[in-house]
């Protein structure tokens, strides 16, 4: 049986596969702006052919659009076991939205837990520590019930 953080690292990893190449093609497209503004002295940074680059960019983005379409249901998935299929279940249904927060900035937004410890500890005045708790307890969590129950977990009707 896969574990929670098993399971999430795998998302986590098609996350950062994604940001990777938006990151490359960003970078790309930024080699194609020109640099000087006098007459006769615009440059790419370091393009030799744009049109080379403009077909390296082309399928890039073709492949972004093939590598989005493959990772997705990993990433919409792992984002239902934290928020549930309507928004409110999940394991923020279970324990409370800042459990399912953590994990979904660092999980599924691959933002370093560094960040995501300041982001938390900023925002509910608690301490580093008690972020890393959040992740901790969370993973926990999913793993007492099960990937697929915290998937489809309704949280209760007040």
């Amino acid at each position: 049986m896969i574990t929670a953080k098993e399971y999430f690292d795998d998302a986590r990893s098609s996350a950062l596969e994604l940001k990777k190449l938006e990151g490359a093609i960003a970078h790309a497209r930024q080699k194609l702006m020109p640099r000087g503004h006098g007459q006769g002295d615009v440059i790419s940074h370091g393009v030799h052919d744009p049109m080379e680059a403009v077909s390296e960019i082309i399928d890039a983005e073709k492949e972004l659009v093939f590598r989005r379409a493959e990772l997705r249901p990993t990433i919409r998935f792992a984002t239902e076991v934290l928020y549930g299929q309507d928004g409110q279940g999940g394991l923020a249904g279970m324990k409370g939205f800042v459990f399912a927060d953590v994990l979904y900035l660092y999980y599924i937004q691959a933002h370093p837990m560094a960040d995501v410890c300041d982001q938390i500890a900023e925002s509910l005045h608690v301490s580093r520590q008690e972020a890393y708790y959040y992740r901790a307890a969370g993973l926990a969590a999913i793993d007492q019930v099960g990937i697929a129950k915290a998937r489809c977990y309704d949280a209760p009707l007040l």
